[in-house]
């Protein structure tokens, strides 16, 4: 069984000073990584844990500086 859930993404935007000539440019940046998460079962008196992997999507707008010298190396 594999649960998956999204984090929002972080509200703080980071300063950057950008030159003249260039620009921001946003994009998706979607992650996805596992975690181990406990269950407690429980069978009469007795309890076990075992550790389940659960995946996690981590949904970000990440941002890159585009200069026009770079985008000629294209």
């Amino acid at each position: 069984l594999v649960a998956v859930w999204a984090q929002p993404r972080a509200t703080e935007d980071p300063v950057t000073e950008v030159m003249e000539d260039c620009r921001e440019e946003t994009y998706p940046c979607t992650r996805m990584y596992s975690v181990h998460q406990p269950l407690k079962s429980c069978l009469h008196t007795k309890c076990f844990y075992s550790l389940r992997r659960v995946y996690v999507i981590n949904k970000e707008l990440c941002v890159k500086t585009v200069c026009p010298q770079e985008e000629l190396l294209k």
